[in-house]
């Protein structure tokens, strides 16, 4: 790298930096300068932190506790590096190399100053200063031998930048299709936000708490066991109060020996993940070092450097051919190869095939049915849409999990109020989803404005495409609960139609929102463009009318339940029979309502086009 190229690299990067601060005038000059001493204000804070914290709070204690500290902290510097990567999936360099190319200049130096313009963030202004004060306050606190933690720490946010840098090089040279790019986007999202929720997950499930239930469910036995001696005058009433004494200081000692054993396993467990995980040999290398050996630090500065080092090339052979146009060249086949000719053939359609648009449904308009049928193609193709429908599985994770794990003695008369629930919160998490079916559209709206296709046939294809995701996740809920919960035949029958009534009463409200309040969403992602107030106002009005809208899917089991309760009709499978009426009746309002909403859009469609197929800032 020659150092006068690097120096002019350095000097133009700070030449643009000032610009951009010029032409954003005085009041972005005010206010960056604000964050800016904010951040150092921060930074500051963080490196007189971690100094004391490591001097004084974690000068004497075990090897062992040191090692969670670290554990802890690099996971919650994990988490908040891959936040901001969320935010920039794609790299964009501060220097494009593309404009020092056919210069004699080194493209090494303009690739390094992009890298480390990559390394300024929330995350690394914080955490960096806040690593080092702690290694240098156990420097201080446990002895010269922590000056090991310095280069490993150093090691360590090289192996995660340099991979980080990597990874996004990479996404920048397959993004280069804009529909793999909304793929790729759509899928990282997902994975992340999936990832978050294990903890939760771990903790619903809480494997480690099976034993305490046992300890609690034997001292509950010894308990009731020696109440019932004492009814029955096998002991003494002065005898009650020893045995009694005697059975909680068992049910103590085991828990302390059960807490020991946890402790034993959980310091395994990480121990294991520390040597398995890159990110893990940090906190290793600090236990080690408290424990007097200095090897697992050494080992760990060594294999941080390699992966540094071998991702930065990487990054750099990746970076070179995507500016100089290998990942989009192609190459050239001689004309009229049998190859080609094979290939052009075997294209060829075949006319017996029936296209997934071409299929029908019955007692659904055969419009209505193409209209379904291509929506339901977009949901499973679109990378928004896919983001979109996970919340429905987030939710049922977290809120069904919980129930799950408190184990609510729910009577099972009432148990279907929790299915219910279930079914409502799936819809009340699509609901941003189905209640701006046109702004995912986009231009796509236009085939629909210019199509001869019925607005009243659009609207109940529309609705149509989003049931079999509606329905599938209503199901997993009705099968969970049924699992855990079990309900009477009759109930768990009465439920199925509840999904259907629930549906078409949340298709109703959310054609009205599509048609009155449609939001312009940017392409590859869930963000609105050129909100404003109102149609933001009107969907969250909406949000909250919704358990409201879906009372009359639960009144036919409100009916049964009270009648048995005054002892009228008990035993009688009334609200199924009851929920088959609801759904009959809810089907034929809805395709009363539809008639009149598909005239409402045919009045809108100008006004929803502007607004759907509109460029955000």
């Amino acid at each position: 790298m020659n150092i006068e190229h690097f120096r002019a690299f350095t000097w133009l990067r700070w030449r643009i930096r000032i610009n951009q601060l010029k032409r954003g005038g005085i009041g972005n000059t005010i206010v960056l300068a604000m964050l800016a001493v904010s951040l150092a204000a921060g930074a500051t804070g963080a490196l007189i932190g971690g100094f004391s914290v490591g001097c004084f709070v974690l000068a004497d204690v075990s090897p062992t506790i040191l090692m969670y500290v670290w554990d802890g902290i690099v996971a919650g510097f994990l988490f908040s590096w891959m936040i901001g990567l969320m935010t920039d999936l794609q790299r964009t360099d501060s220097l494009s190399l593309d404009k020092f190319l056919h210069l004699p200049v080194s493209l090494r130096s303009a690739f390094l100053i992009n890298y480390l313009s990559s390394l300024a963030g929330m995350t690394m202004i914080l955490f960096v200063p806040m690593m080092f004060g702690l290694s240098l306050g156990l420097v201080f606190g446990r002895g010269a031998i922590m000056l090991l933690m310095l280069p490993l720490v150093t090691a360590f946010f090289w192996a995660v930048t340099a991979v980080t840098y990597q990874f996004q090089g990479w996404l920048a040279s397959m993004m280069g299709n804009p529909r793999r790019r909304r793929t790729i986007i759509g899928g990282v999202t997902i994975s992340f936000v999936l990832l978050a929720q294990a903890p939760n997950l771990l903790n619903i499930l809480r494997p480690w708490g099976r034993s305490e239930t046992k300890i609690a469910n034997e001292r509950l036995e010894k308990v009731t066991k020696l109440s019932e001696d004492l009814q029955a005058k096998l002991i003494k009433p002065e005898e009650y109060a020893p045995k009694y004494q005697q059975i909680m200081d068992d049910e103590k000692a085991n828990r302390d020996a059960h807490d020991k054993q946890m402790d034993q396993q959980l310091e395994v467990y990480v121990r294991l993940l520390n040597m398995v995980l890159p990110p893990g040999w940090l906190p290793l290398g600090a236990d080690g070092l408290a424990g007097g050996n200095p090897l697992p630090t050494l080992l760990g500065t060594l294999g941080f450097s390699l992966i540094g080092a071998g991702s930065l090339w990487r990054a750099y052979r990746t970076t070179l051919r995507l500016y100089t146009g290998q990942f989009t060249a192609g190459s050239v086949t001689a004309p009229n190869t049998p190859a080609v000719v094979k290939s052009a053939t075997s294209a060829k359609p075949d006319p017996n095939r029936v296209r997934l648009v071409e299929y029908e449904i019955s007692w659904i308009p055969e419009q209505a049915a193409g209209v379904a049928f291509a929506g339901f193609r977009s949901l499973t193709r679109a990378p928004e849409a896919k983001m979109l429908l996970v919340m429905p599985i987030i939710f049922g994770v977290i809120f069904g999990g919980i129930f799950i794990a408190n184990a609510p003695s729910i009577p099972p008369a009432y148990r279907p109020f929790l299915a219910f629930a279930g079914m409502a919160m799936m819809m009340f998490s699509m609901q941003q989803l189905i209640g701006n079916q046109f702004g995912y559209d986009r231009a796509g709206f236009r085939a629909f404005v210019m199509g001869p296709v019925p607005r009243r046939e659009i609207l109940m294809g529309k609705n149509l495409s989003f049931f079999p995701f509606a329905a599938t996740f209503c199901l997993i809920v009705l099968i969970g609960i049924q699992c855990f919960l079990p309900m009477r035949v009759d109930h768990l029958l009465g439920c199925l139609p509840q999904v259907i009534t629930v549906f078409l009463l949340m298709c109703l409200l959310a054609n009205l929102l599509s048609i009155f309040a449609p939001l312009a969403i940017a392409a590859g992602s869930t963000k609105a463009t050129n909100v404003r107030l109102l149609p933001v106002l009107i969907h969250m009005m909406a949000m909250m009318c919704l358990p409201v809208l879906f009372l009359p899917a639960i009144i036919p089991f409100i009916i049964e339940i009270t009648l048995s309760e005054l002892g009228w009709l008990t035993g009688v499978p009334l609200a199924l029979g009851l929920n088959v009426i609801v759904t009959l009746a809810t089907v034929w309002g809805y395709r009363r309502l539809l008639t009149w909403q598909g005239d409402l859009l045919q009045s809108r469609e100008q006004r929803i086009l502007e607004v759907v197929t509109s460029k955000g800032e």
